[in-house]
């Protein structure tokens, strides 16, 4: 008994260590992006469009798939300046190189900002998202902004947000997820409701103690 806890504690430990977003080390194939740099009146939707459509052209032969955008806005949510003006678009790819026995798999990262917009490729996967597609989004990211801060709740102290559908204990939608690791607000990207809480993780969802031997 006193070894299978010893066992599990360290897998835990492991799972731990490696439950980030994407783990790995990046192997050095760094480009150009599509090229857009962003203006006073670059969207959301314009970066995230033309990213595809780099893909689509790169990686002509190979299966990928949309994973998450991450926004930097430029004033603080909270201030009295607060706007949905952009500073920085990242979106992230995943790709999947299918053999007869393997698949070999890159996280591919575009960043955009007013001086440049630069590819990064990561020999690595994503673990805890769900790929989006363009269904899932049907709210732009300025009507979510806009939703976010007509609503009731308390404004994150942050510029971040980051539209995912994220891998938890209920299958949900994909949202807009305002804030950072100490508050945020969560923005439907289909039906536009607001919420402090993550619906992937509902309260009514409790963790099921395991049943050991």
């Amino acid at each position: 008994m006193k070894k299978f806890l010893l066992i599990f504690f360290a897998i835990a430990m492991i799972m731990s260590a490696t439950s980030c977003n994407m783990c790995s080390k990046s192997d050095g194939k760094n480009g150009d992006a599509s090229g857009m740099v962003l203006t006073d009146t670059t969207t959301v939707e314009q970066v995230v469009a033309s990213d595809i459509q780099a893909m689509s052209d790169k990686y002509a032969d190979t299966a990928y798939c949309w994973f998450e955008t991450s926004i930097t806005m430029k004033n603080f949510m909270d201030s009295d300046n607060a706007s949905p003006e952009l500073e920085e678009v990242c979106n992230t790819f995943q790709t999947y190189d299918i053999q007869e026995k393997s698949c070999d798999t890159y996280v591919i990262i575009y960043t955009h900002n007013a001086a440049e917009c630069a590819m990064n490729s990561i020999h690595s996967f994503v673990l805890d998202d769900h790929p989006l597609t363009k269904s899932d989004i049907l709210l732009s990211f300025n009507d979510a902004y806009n939703k976010m801060m007509s609503s009731n709740y308390k404004k994150p102290h942050s510029r971040k947000c980051v539209l995912r559908k994220e891998s938890g204990m209920k299958d949900c939608d994909a949202q807009y997820i305002f804030g950072n690791t100490e508050a945020q607000l969560y923005v439907n990207a289909k039906t536009g409701e607001v919420s402090d809480k993550n619906p992937a993780y509902p309260a009514e969802m409790k963790l099921q103690k395991p049943a050991w031997p």
